[in-house]
């Protein structure tokens, strides 16, 4: 034994392994940086070991019958006895040891300095394909099984979309297709999905059947279908089953990780699962005031209390006590509640970090309450940085981190990520909404015109949307002929159940302004919130009273009937005493408006007073979409109450987070800002810009001093 060692030692083959070793591990710390850059998978690492580790007994065979010397490769038995010789082989290999251990640190340095190796390249054989799953039928006997057949689907739907290689159509932009019986094709097309499932569930008792099939988009043909049956105990088996046999005939590839969570159960308490799908699929509808809020908290509290060890019931849990707390705690009175809802939040975090604490939806939850209860923007834009990291498509995720990075000034960001959300759920209203929230918030009007083009073509019944999509092309451009286009549309729009009437109504009285038909469209505007006012109970809505206010003032100004604008002044204050309501859409602080009144009715001291107490918290307030609407109050108010303050109170209002107010609405209104529109500086700004000159010297707004 000896003597071997001693020939192996003197045949250099101990250094020549540990060389191999050196440069494999070299080779491989560089393919790991290297190959997702080109776009090469895993597997080809995983055959670049597999082939060192074939190749390495070779090496060592290689090494003891050559030497590589000064005069090429030779046979080791054939080399002289020479000491020199046998330096100079040893002085080589211990060169290309100390070189290959020198690379490896600067490889493993350069990787931890620019984090290379986590960021997720796409691989070039990983194909993303997408898919829409329709909502299921319910086939059941007991229609108050709707539930669970809405639940099912959305499980089913949440396997498909964490695996990697998938990417599934939300569960707001299909809802819509709910029983749909045409061509499934027109919906992958509109979609943009390469392909559609379908399925039904029947459940009786603890037996529960589920149907479905994949339909390929592009041929238009069923690729596959098949029932299952099982005890209603083996749900989650059934529904990995179903995912994974979706994913094999999408060609799609599954990872360790992925199985790990197709293979994964939320809860092994059915009756636990069963509340905590009531609750979740009321928590999901698009808007939920506040009863509905209290029967989510009613049926997750009875999921946690069933299932202690429920991460899922736990995230919605904290989810909803922070809306709740969100909710009430601007409400004078409400304050215990408030703050139990708060403690119910901290607690159910507190058990999602013990069951999950790593997951996407303690990360959610976690980001949510940071928002909500503790107003910390920083902090849960930085928990929904990880969940984005664990799911980079979650669109609810994307759509909260996009409004977050908007209210830190991070404009191009939050873009991003809500143009990313609402790709991801094109027909979800919500994100809809807020994402052309987002586009006038950054006065990028032009943006909003393409986009509300589309909705009109997704929803032709809503026509509002193509006189909003002439508006705002007005305000993009300043242009004449655009607000003669506006104004057409105004006037030939065709009104529907679906037609959003305040935002025509709006428009409506923009174009009497502009026309001089203000006494006709007084005319029409008596009597019109009647029905309001009856409908709102015994609690008021702050938004009708402030354009109620500004009405006042219009009739002052423009027709002077004092009797009409004293009975709306005193039908607003009268208004005012009623309490507003958590269920009002249109909730600010009414003392935002009430100065107006005071200085309509001569006491100048009194409103001046009024506004200076509020001015500073409305500026200052970022909340959406109360802190957007008040500055929008706050300057009508400054430019009647203190008319020498309004430019900058309107500099101050611009840059302010959260602002719905921009140079060109005051221009397309000007008849509420006739102080700011006169002022010197605002004159230097608009005629600096040149958009709307043209337009406001044609209607009589604009002269040269």
């Amino acid at each position: 034994m000896n003597k071997l060692f001693a020939e192996l030692k003197r045949r250099h083959v101990f250094k020549a392994a540990l060389s191999y070793i050196v440069i494999a591990w070299v080779f491989l710390q560089a393919a790991a940086i290297i190959f997702p850059i080109l776009g090469f998978s895993n597997s080809f690492l995983r055959g670049c070991l597999i082939l060192l580790v074939i190749g390495f007994p070779f090496w060592l065979i290689f090494a003891f019958i050559f030497d590589i010397t000064s005069d090429g490769i030779k046979r080791t038995e054939n080399l002289p006895e020479s000491k020199t010789q046998s330096q100079q082989t040893s002085h080589r290999q211990n060169r290309i040891i100390i070189g290959g251990l020198t690379l490896a640190v600067v490889l493993l340095l350069i990787d931890k300095v620019f984090n290379i190796t986590s960021i997720p390249f796409k691989t070039g054989t990983e194909t993303i394909q997408t898919i829409a799953v329709l909502p299921f039928q319910n086939i059941s006997s007991d229609e108050e099984n709707e539930f669970f057949v809405t639940g099912v689907h959305e499980d089913v739907m949440n396997k498909l979309a964490a695996l990697k290689t998938v990417r599934v159509i939300c569960k707001t932009s299909v809802n819509k297709y709910k029983n749909y019986d045409g061509d499934l094709k027109v919906i992958g097309e509109r979609l943009s999905a390469n392909y559609i499932m379908e399925g039904s569930v029947r459940r009786n008792l603890d037996q529960v059947r589920i149907t479905a099939q994949l339909v390929d988009v592009k041929s238009n043909q069923v690729i596959w279908s098949d029932s299952y049956d099982r005890q209603l105990e083996n749900i989650f088996e059934l529904q990995s089953d179903i995912a994974r046999e979706i994913a094999n005939k999408m060609q799609a590839t599954l990872s360790k990780e992925d199985n790990d969570h197709l293979n994964s159960s939320p809860t092994v308490v059915m009756a636990a699962y069963d509340n905590f799908l009531k609750a979740r699929n009321i928590y999901h509808q698009s808007w939920v005031p506040y009863e509905n809020l209290m029967e989510v908290i009613k049926y997750v509290t009875l999921s946690v209390e069933q299932d202690p060890k429920f991460a899922d019931a736990w995230a919605l849990m904290a989810e909803a006590q922070s809306d709740r707390y969100y909710t009430v705690i601007d409400f004078d009175g409400r304050e215990d509640e408030a703050e139990t809802a708060k403690n119910e939040a901290i607690e159910a975090l507190e058990q999602l970090e013990k069951l999950n604490p790593n997951g996407l939806s303690f990360y959610k939850a976690k980001a949510v309450f940071q928002l909500e209860v503790e107003k910390d923007k920083v902090a849960s834009l930085l928990s929904l940085d990880k969940a984005l990291s664990l799911q980079p498509d979650d669109p609810d995720a994307l759509f909260l981190h996009g409004f977050l990075a908007f209210q830190l000034g991070q404009m191009e960001k939050s873009l991003l990520s809500m143009e990313r959300a609402y790709h991801l759920d094109p027909e979800n209203g919500r994100m809809a909404y807020f994402l052309s929230t987002a586009y006038e918030m950054n006065r990028e009007y032009a943006k909003m015109v393409p986009f509300l083009e589309r909705l009109l073509e997704l929803e032709p019944e809503k026509t509002h949307y193509g006189v909003q999509a002439k508006y705002y092309q007005f305000l993009a451009d300043g242009r004449l002929e655009s607000y003669e286009a506006f104004e057409n549309a105004v006037k030939t729009v065709e009104r529907t159940n679906q037609c959003d009437s305040r935002s025509i109504q709006d428009n409506e009285m923009v174009v009497a302004m502009f026309n001089e038909e203000f006494k006709d469209y007084t005319a029409a505007w008596e009597g019109k919130w009647d029905n309001h006012h009856k409908g709102h109970g015994n609690w008021s809505c702050p938004m009708i009273l402030n354009e109620e206010t500004n009405h006042a003032k219009l009739i002052l100004e423009h027709s002077h009937n004092n009797a009409l604008a004293l009975d709306i002044i005193e039908e607003v204050r009268k208004s005012s005493t009623r309490p507003i309501d958590e269920n009002s859409m249109c909730i600010f602080n009414k003392a935002v408006y009430e100065p107006k009144l005071d200085i309509m009715e001569g006491d100048t001291a009194s409103a001046r007073k009024k506004f200076d107490d509020i001015v500073f918290d409305v500026i200052k307030n970022d909340k959406f979409p109360r802190g957007a609407v008040e500055k929008v109050v706050l300057l009508q108010t400054a430019d009647m109450v203190e008319p020498e303050r309004v430019y900058s109170i309107y500099r101050q209002v611009l840059e302010a987070p959260v602002t719905l107010v921009g140079m060109e609405s005051i221009c397309a209104n000007p008849w509420l800002y006739p102080n700011l529109i006169k002022d010197p500086q605002f004159k230097a700004e608009v005629k600096q810009d040149g958009r709307f000159v043209e337009f406001l010297e044609h209607y009589g707004y604009w002269k040269e001093t």
